[in-house]
């Protein structure tokens, strides 16, 4: 199944995406790619 990205979402939750980002870099305890982050993020 392919999923689009809808880049006005991204654009509308920008921040709260960003601080879910740092939110699971911190539990990993690694910096995670902004790549592997949404493509993690469409798998769910």
């Amino acid at each position: 199944m392919i999923k689009t990205i809808n880049l006005r979402y991204i654009e509308e939750r920008f921040e709260e995406i960003k601080e879910e980002k740092t939110k699971a870099e911190k539990e990993l305890g690694r910096i995670i790619t902004w790549e592997d982050f949404i493509y993690n993020k469409i798998r769910r």
